[in-house]
């Protein structure tokens, strides 16, 4: 890993891509020496009201805690990167990603061996790995692929949710009770909702030939983190129970939550919070030191507790909590900032906002 971040380092020092990166951190930098020399200001007394007032609100968020529905995400495995590798055979054995030379959209699992990530200048993946192939995006051919994933998904869910052309949620929660209805043999509830994601996951892969990641649980926020516990072409099922769902957050990175970015995920280690379960430890800190938001979305990763709902808060931990991107600063041409901004619409939640980019752009 240290060698990767040299090789970055070297392959990008003197370019804008460099230069913008380092400006963006010296902010942060500053940030956080900001946020500290507030927290040394702090008192006893005022670390224990505030943890007083978090107990509170923990209360009010594990009264709503619903833990009766299934919630699955699907998460197609390298999506762009595998229509590729699926079309042209001859991609599946080398390093390979989707993108331009200016900014990557995606690689596939052999590149990722060498450091090679989205949101990378093409570049410095080169760097990484010499014999990385680039190929452009293909929205079209990404779209269609996307199509058939949602043909299978309405079949279990009609009322669905896509938050981008390769992930989304569904309620399995009638079908799985339907099911057990005309089931004769002695499966429970929970075995009864792996069985058909896996056979959601192997209709996908029929109909597409690529395959998806999956993750149950009891609401959205944890059925994404689970979607990526046993990537690639895995499922993972977390139990619906409170103290089942407290314990498989407890030492589970904060990064790995949707919404908490680089940014506050810095912010955090320097209050030596780097896993789920030490937002609750150091809750009466978290109250006092971000906006009521971050609070909040905070807190509610600590419990597992997110609303009721197929998705439905994504949307708003992305808003209010941290996201970043970064534009191809190297490419000028016309083609090329199409491409990059299809690729940034795409991976968007499906806002009314982001299709009217989208379909602004293609006109």
């Amino acid at each position: 890993m240290i060698q990767i971040f040299q090789i970055i380092e070297e392959a990008s020092r003197g370019s804008k891509f460099y230069n913008h990166k380092k400006q963006r951190q010296e902010k942060i930098d500053e940030r956080i020496r900001r946020m500290l020399e507030l927290k040394d200001s702090f008192t006893p007394e005022q670390v224990s009201r505030a943890e007083a007032q978090m107990d509170a609100l923990t209360a009010q968020l594990e009264q709503s805690r619903d833990l009766s529905r299934f919630i699955v995400h699907v998460d197609m495995d390298a999506f762009y990167a595998a229509v590729e590798m699926r079309d042209r055979p001859e991609l599946r054995d080398v390093p390979m990603a989707v993108g331009s030379n200016s900014m990557l959209s995606t690689s596939n699992y052999a590149a990722r061996k060498f450091g090679v990530r989205a949101a990378m200048p093409g570049f410095i993946g080169r760097k990484l790995c010499p014999q990385l192939v680039i190929v452009p995006c293909d929205f079209d051919k990404y779209r269609a692929a996307s199509q058939l994933v949602q043909q299978v998904m309405a079949r279990y869910d009609p009322d669905f949710s896509m938050v981008s052309l390769d992930e989304g949620y569904l309620d399995i929660t009638d079908r799985v009770a339907t099911e057990m209805d005309g089931d004769t043999g002695d499966q429970s509830e929970d075995e009864m909702a792996q069985r058909l994601v896996r056979e959601m996951r192997a209709e996908i892969c029929r109909l597409t030939r690529l395959t998806a990641s999956a993750g149950i649980a009891a609401n959205g926020m944890l059925a994404k983190i689970c979607s990526d516990q046993n990537k690639p072409d895995g499922q993972f099922f977390l139990p619906r129970e409170r103290r089942a769902v407290l314990d498989f957050l407890r030492e589970l990175p904060v990064r790995k939550v949707s919404g908490i970015g680089n940014v506050l995920s810095q912010q955090l280690a320097a209050l030596e919070v780097t896993r789920c379960g030490e937002l609750l430890e150091r809750r009466g800190l978290v109250r006092l030191l971000f906006s009521e938001c971050i609070q909040l979305s905070l807190l509610r990763a600590g419990l597992g507790a997110d609303p009721p709902g197929v998705g439905r808060d994504e949307d708003s931990h992305q808003k209010s909590v941290s996201t970043e991107t970064t534009f191809a600063g190297h490419s000028r041409t016309p083609r090329s900032c199409r491409s990059y901004w299809e690729s940034c619409v795409s991976s968007c939640p499906k806002t009314s906002a982001a299709r009217a980019c989208a379909d602004g752009l293609s006109r």
